[in-house]
């Protein structure tokens, strides 16, 4: 649970470009988006 919490907050806060996301102006990004993203990485 941690190391998925750890990729997460590095998908979401740190490095969002390493992981193929970009967020919206809000900071916002599609759950189904992470996913993927987080099951390619």
């Amino acid at each position: 649970m941690v190391k998925l919490s750890k990729r997460m907050s590095l998908a979401l806060r740190h490095a969002p470009e390493r992981f193929g996301l970009a967020l919206d102006e809000g900071g916002w990004v599609r759950v189904d988006d992470l996913l993927a993203a987080l099951d390619g990485a």
